[in-house]
Protein backbone atom coordinates (compact mmCIF):
# COMPACT_ATOMS: atom_id res chain seq x y z
CA UNK A 1 0.00 0.00 0.00
CA UNK A 2 1.48 3.27 -1.08
CA UNK A 3 0.76 6.83 -0.09
CA UNK A 4 -2.21 6.96 -2.47
CA UNK A 5 -4.18 4.60 -0.21
CA UNK A 6 -5.54 6.29 2.89
CA UNK A 7 -6.93 4.13 5.69
CA UNK A 8 -10.54 5.15 6.29
CA UNK A 9 -13.47 3.23 7.80
CA UNK A 10 -14.96 2.67 4.34
CA UNK A 11 -11.73 1.83 2.47
CA UNK A 12 -9.33 0.12 4.83
CA UNK A 13 -7.75 -2.37 2.41
CA UNK A 14 -7.44 -2.59 -1.29
CA UNK A 15 -8.88 -5.75 -2.83
CA UNK A 16 -5.67 -6.95 -4.56
CA UNK A 17 -3.92 -7.10 -1.16
CA UNK A 18 -6.65 -9.33 0.30
CA UNK A 19 -6.66 -11.46 -2.84
CA UNK A 20 -2.88 -11.84 -2.70
CA UNK A 21 -3.03 -12.94 0.93
CA UNK A 22 -5.77 -15.46 0.17
CA UNK A 23 -3.82 -16.74 -2.84
CA UNK A 24 -0.74 -17.18 -0.63
CA UNK A 25 -2.75 -19.14 1.96
CA UNK A 26 -4.23 -21.35 -0.77
CA UNK A 27 -0.79 -21.87 -2.30
CA UNK A 28 0.64 -22.85 1.09
CA UNK A 29 -2.14 -25.15 2.35
CA UNK A 30 -4.14 -26.10 -0.74
CA UNK A 31 -7.62 -25.16 -1.94
CA UNK A 32 -9.71 -27.84 -0.22
CA UNK A 33 -8.25 -27.42 3.29
CA UNK A 34 -8.74 -23.64 3.07
CA UNK A 35 -12.31 -24.07 1.83
CA UNK A 36 -13.04 -26.63 4.57
CA UNK A 37 -11.62 -24.29 7.22
CA UNK A 38 -13.72 -21.38 5.98
CA UNK A 39 -16.92 -23.46 5.93
CA UNK A 40 -16.38 -25.05 9.32
CA UNK A 41 -15.55 -21.66 10.81
CA UNK A 42 -18.83 -20.31 9.46
CA UNK A 43 -20.94 -23.07 11.00
CA UNK A 44 -18.99 -23.55 14.22
CA UNK A 45 -20.81 -22.91 17.47
CA UNK A 46 -20.08 -19.66 19.16
CA UNK A 47 -19.20 -20.29 22.76
CA UNK A 48 -20.16 -17.62 25.23
CA UNK A 49 -17.26 -16.13 27.06
CA UNK A 50 -17.13 -17.08 30.69
CA UNK A 51 -18.26 -14.36 33.03
CA UNK A 52 -15.63 -12.84 35.27
CA UNK A 53 -15.86 -14.10 38.84
CA UNK A 54 -17.07 -11.48 41.30
CA UNK A 55 -14.35 -9.58 43.09
CA UNK A 56 -13.96 -10.19 46.77
CA UNK A 57 -14.55 -7.27 49.13
CA UNK A 58 -10.85 -7.33 50.02
CA UNK A 59 -9.84 -6.83 46.39
CA UNK A 60 -12.57 -4.23 45.88
CA UNK A 61 -11.19 -2.21 48.81
CA UNK A 62 -7.64 -2.54 47.44
CA UNK A 63 -8.61 -0.98 44.12
CA UNK A 64 -10.76 1.73 45.68
CA UNK A 65 -14.26 0.30 45.30
CA UNK A 66 -16.86 -0.05 48.01
CA UNK A 67 -17.59 -3.53 49.37
CA UNK A 68 -20.67 -5.20 47.94
CA UNK A 69 -21.96 -6.50 51.27
CA UNK A 70 -21.27 -5.19 54.74
CA UNK A 71 -18.16 -6.70 56.26
CA UNK A 72 -18.87 -9.42 58.81
CA UNK A 73 -15.65 -10.51 60.51
CA UNK A 74 -17.32 -13.58 62.05
CA UNK A 75 -18.77 -14.95 58.83
CA UNK A 76 -17.26 -18.35 57.90
CA UNK A 77 -17.63 -17.40 54.21
CA UNK A 78 -15.74 -14.13 54.29
CA UNK A 79 -14.26 -12.81 51.10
Amino acid sequence: MGPEYIMTPTNSFEKPVLRAVLDEIIHTHGFWPVLRALLTRRFRRRYAAMADPPLSNHIRRDIGLRPVAPFDPWSPHRR
